[in-house]
């Protein structure tokens, strides 16, 4: 049996010597030894992340080959890589179940933590006993979900005649 070369078209980019990814007509088609394995559009984020993941995983190529191929951090590899060996292909295509919000801060820290604002505690002191951080209370008085209190504090000063006084206000 005669051993074949591989032979891989011009606009092929390689990411070692027997494997490589090449487009045409708005597809990405992998080759092995010259011989098709994979295909997908190059709009099919999912599809590239998994079968970047099933080559890696198989020993086709490595997770710096991939970066090198595509011009990609090394970790964004990784990450889909883990997805992969942990989930398999499917959780490629599951619908992202993130809501957008602080999981740390859930509705009855809110209530204490407008309870200690209404008593005029500092955000610091109350992001330290409530174990989150402060940007965290400070972004929830921003969105409106905590009200920061206007304390008004009036300081007689001593010794000034007709009793003067000085008015702080204090966000």
């Amino acid at each position: 049996m005669q051993l074949q070369l591989p032979l891989f078209p011009s606009d092929t980019r390689l990411f070692n010597a027997s494997f490589g990814v090449f487009m045409r007509d708005d597809s990405f088609f992998y080759l092995h030894n010259g011989e098709p394995i994979g295909m997908h559009h190059k709009d099919d984020l999912s599809s590239f992340r998994c079968k970047m993941a099933q080559f890696v995983s198989v020993g086709l190529c490595t997770r710096t080959e991939v970066c090198k191929a595509f011009h990609v951090k090394y970790a964004y590899v990784k990450r889909f890589c883990k997805l992969y060996a942990d989930k398999g292909e499917a959780a490629f295509w599951e619908t992202d179940n993130r809501q957008g919000h602080a999981y740390k801060v859930t509705h009855g820290m809110l209530i204490r933590i407008q309870q200690s604002i209404d008593k005029g505690e500092s955000v610091l002191s109350i992001a330290k006993r409530e174990g989150i951080t402060e940007s965290n209370i400070r972004y929830f008085i921003k969105e409106g979900d905590l009200k920061k209190k206007l304390l008004i504090r009036q300081t007689h000063l001593p010794g000034q005649p007709n009793g003067e006084s000085v008015i702080t206000m204090i966000l």
